[in-house]
């Protein structure tokens, strides 16, 4: 069997042929998949920001909701009405008077009966008694998603009281329209889509409208575009409501992928005919330039790309042993090339981008390690969840570019002040977490205030504008018993806890959970 020299070469060359295609294609499908994962990845993260920018919407509008409800002329004005009986023109030119400016579509005020006595008295009963809850005894406002034969759009309501007597309700609205998708698809950078019974009902792509909305692997196709759509979980509420989705391009990233399949085609194609023209010249020429050459390949196949060097031409068997060291190399920096993509995108996502700090991905992976490492010196593993005061004000006054430099100057700051061992996180927004391990929490503690205290004394330099900021500081002990994502679960769960006792009772604060893991308190006091 391939007796004949000419057949083993052949044979020889077919397989080298094999593995190098194997290997090109293994590279191509390897670089398709980064680029797919990747993109899920970003427009699951994109996704995310857009639900946080659409709760934002909400909760402004119930601080606008609560802000009429406890003015207290609107009070007076709605106790002369419920309670003497006047007319209630005077307050709704009260409203009209103060707060027309107000980004609010519609308004709604009914007395405790939930009889309306300011409002669009053409409306039916039923409309304006869906703006309100069925039972409401919160104090707080509240909010919620209202899709009605006109409009989808946010609901804000709150209590009107007046001496500690409920006078009644007002509910604001604020339509969910195309000014608001706009300004997300400037956030995102992708298309939003309002959906209802298999129809775009509205979008930030005109040409969408009352178009169909069907997926296909959650790929919407509109004008013969595709884009990769992820649905935006913005209410838990179980009715008929629109769905919200963001759609990203794929044109950008089919562009990509066809760039990486060209230029490994290209490599490929040059690939083959190298090695064909090796093996003539090989049959052509003796034994031992065809020996060497094949120990070359057989360290090819094992995955190993020696360093080569070319050598000065005197024959035919040189310059191909030459052509041989081009491919080799051309493999090996393409090959290079790969896992430097590879783990720059590995960086990429654990890394919170403007921030260089890690994000929540990283906080999965290193916990385990953090929580064993304190268990086995008998330490405590402590979390600071530290939120910047105030940081929309911030954004409103300065704009959001100045909030980003107050970001990534906070950031420096907290890697400044921590230790080797500490590991640093954004969680979102103007939040962030220091996880560290210390002998007792009162060097917690006062790592934390050391911290606030820096902070308050530095100004942030932006357009020859001086900021000042201030961080309110919750911090917990990692808890004994339970597993690790139960312990971590709970450790953030009461530094949230202190964090929101420290924002509530005054902000610019440290304050400590309350919860204090006695069996492990006891156990290493002892130790």
């Amino acid at each position: 069997m391939l007796k004949s020299y000419h057949s083993r070469l052949i044979f020889y060359s077919v397989i080298l042929m094999m593995f190098l295609t194997g290997l090109v294609s293994y590279s191509y499908l390897y670089i398709y998949d980064l680029v797919i994962n990747e993109t899920k990845t970003h427009i699951s993260r994109l996704a995310q920001f857009s639900v946080s920018s659409l709760t934002e919407e909400r909760h402004e509008l119930e601080r606008y909701a609560e802000i009429i409800a406890k003015d207290l002329r609107v009070r007076e004005y709605m106790f002369i009405v419920t309670q003497i009986g006047s007319k209630a023109t005077p307050l709704r030119e009260l409203y009209d008077r103060n707060f027309s400016s107000l980004p609010i579509d519609s308004i709604f005020i009914v007395d405790k009966n939930k009889k309306l006595i300011v409002g669009d008295e053409n409306v039916s009963n039923d409309y304006v008694q869906k703006h309100f809850p069925s039972t409401y005894e919160d104090d707080a406002p509240y909010s919620f998603y209202l899709n009605d034969p006109i409009n989808f759009e946010f609901v804000a309501v709150a209590k009107i009281t007046y001496r500690d007597s409920v006078l009644g309700y007002i509910a604001i609205t604020r339509h969910i329209d195309n000014t608001l998708l706009q300004k997300l698809r400037k956030k995102t950078g992708g298309h939003i889509f309002i959906s209802h019974n298999n129809t775009i009902l509205n979008s930030s792509l005109d040409t969408a409208i009352n178009k169909p909305f069907i997926l296909d692997k959650n790929q919407l196709d509109i004008a013969d575009e595709l884009y990769l759509t992820h649905e935006l979980k913005v209410s838990e509420e179980k009715s008929d409501l629109p769905q919200i989705w963001l759609g990203l391009p794929e044109t950008q990233l089919i562009e990509r992928l066809t760039e990486h399949r060209g230029t490994i085609l290209t490599i490929l194609v040059t690939g083959v005919i190298a090695i064909l023209f090796v093996g003539v010249l090989l049959i052509r020429n003796f034994h031992q330039p065809l020996s060497a050459l094949m120990k070359l390949t057989r360290e090819i196949g094992k995955g190993n790309f020696p360093l080569l060097k070319k050598t000065l031409a005197q024959n035919e068997i040189d310059e191909l042993g030459n052509h041989f060291v081009d491919m080799v190399t051309a493999l090996k920096e393409k090959q290079e090339e790969i896992n430097r993509v590879h783990e720059a995108l590995k960086q990429s996502a654990i890394t919170d981008s403007l921030t260089g700090l890690h994000n929540r991905r990283y906080l999965q992976m290193i916990f385990p390690k953090m929580l064993a490492q304190a268990n086995r010196e008998h330490k405590y593993l402590g979390a600071i969840i530290i939120d910047i005061d105030h940081f929309k004000k911030i954004n409103d006054t300065y704009g959001h570019l100045a909030g980003d430099i107050c970001l990534a100057t906070f950031s420096d700051d907290l890697r400044a002040a921590s230790r080797a061992n500490d590991d640093l996180f954004r969680m979102g927004g103007e939040e962030f977490l220091i996880l560290t391990i210390s002998d007792d929490t009162a060097g917690i503690k006062s790592f934390a205030e050391k911290l606030r205290a820096t902070i308050e004394n530095e100004t942030i330099l932006y357009q020859n504008q001086e900021i000042s900021i201030t961080i309110s500081v919750g911090i917990s002990i990692a808890p004994q018993h339970g597993n690790e994502q139960e312990i971590l679960n709970q450790l953030l769960a009461q530094a949230d806890e202190a964090l929101y006792k420290a924002k509530k009772t005054g902000r610019n604060q440290v304050v400590e959970s309350a919860v204090v893991p006695h069996n492990l308190y006891t156990s290493r006091q002892q130790k």
